[in-house]
């Protein structure tokens, strides 16, 4: 069973809806599970944000967060935008 297949089944069983947003993904994680077979039925879509602006105004990605760590690798930011975004 796949991570997705498995995604696929908990939300069918629990009749979530499921979004997700990425970045340096490039929509990697969105293209796979709309693949599934049925992902219509849960899957909502997707957003893809490079630039801080497009963080910080679609998703409410914490502004002082791209300021205050520019240079960080990606992994020290790793559930700003989940966290910021969770539902």
């Amino acid at each position: 069973m796949t991570d997705v297949t498995a995604l696929s089944d908990i939300a069918r069983r629990r009749r979530l809806r499921v979004a997700v947003a990425e970045s340096l993904t490039s929509g990697a994680l969105a293209s796979a599970v709309g693949a599934g077979e049925g992902a219509s039925t849960w899957f909502c879509g997707g957003v893809v944000a490079y630039l801080p602006e497009v963080k910080e105004r679609v998703l409410g990605f914490p502004a002082d967060a791209t300021r205050r760590l520019p240079n960080a690798p990606s992994s020290s930011r790793a559930g700003l935008v989940s966290s910021s975004t969770r539902i």
